[in-house]
């Protein structure tokens, strides 16, 4: 009928994970009235509380004492995962999806002791035509603190460095501004100065940075000269 799949992208110029899914109908299968689900489950070694950002604001709600609960329904853009104890000590867990609109609900699970296992997100897919497929994305992303202050922040975070900001073209250097702050680089390190656009040498070349003229190092001494230093050295010691 359909093929799903689940990607995680692990790279190493970025602390965040995204989760992919997709579901690709068989030709022939018209898909209706789908949920694709992600979760984070095996929670319990710690007490943990949840917190559900919805349009800048967020909300912690109470978990069930036992068993299964929805904690949400509908449009989300953040769920925080906070261990208990010291905020400045404790980790959280950020959960962003990519696509929030299509967020139809939040559950969770806890133990007997009260502890949250498991937690559950559903996405509401649109009606899937013939060999058609509907993908969602999720980012993850771990960190010290418990603050919710800092929540708006990560959001950003992600947009920069880890999440949506690395798979956007646009946010990627040119290759002429990575060659111009090359440029930069070098002169700042050898204390040459850049000349003017017009100048001979393209951009990035030898010819288009005048450095200073290198040190002359000292000539090492000669054989004789450095046994006598030698000799001079063992007889002081």
């Amino acid at each position: 009928m359909a093929t799903l799949r689940y990607s995680y992208d692990i790279r190493a110029d970025s602390a965040a994970i995204l989760l992919q899914v997709t579901l690709r109908a068989a030709p022939g299968i018209l898909l209706s009235h789908v949920r694709l689900t992600t979760a984070c489950d095996a929670l319990s070694d710690i007490p943990r509380a949840c917190h559900v950002g919805t349009e800048g604001t967020y909300a912690t709600p109470k978990l069930p004492p036992a068993g299964a609960a929805y904690l949400h329904r509908g449009p989300l853009q953040q769920i925080l995962l906070t261990e208990a104890g010291n905020p400045g000590f404790a980790h959280t867990l950020y959960l962003r999806p990519r696509r929030p609109d299509h967020v139809a609900s939040l559950s969770a699970t806890t133990l007997a002791d009260g502890r949250l296992q498991w937690v559950v997100l559903r996405h509401a897919a649109p009606r899937i035509p013939a060999g058609g497929e509907f993908a969602i994305a999720e980012d993850r992303l771990l960190l010290a603190g418990g603050d919710l202050a800092q929540a708006p922040m990560v959001g950003r975070l992600l947009d920069l460095a880890g999440g949506a900001g690395r798979h956007r073209p646009e946010c990627q250097l040119r290759p002429r501004r990575r060659v111009e702050r090359y440029r930069h680089l070098l002169a700042a390190r050898h204390g040459g100065q850049l000349r003017d656009a017009g100048s001979a040498g393209s951009p990035g070349s030898a010819a288009g940075m005048v450095r200073p003229a290198p040190r002359r190092l000292p000539s090492p001494p000669s054989r004789r000269k450095a046994v006598r230093l030698a000799t001079a050295s063992m007889s002081a010691v």
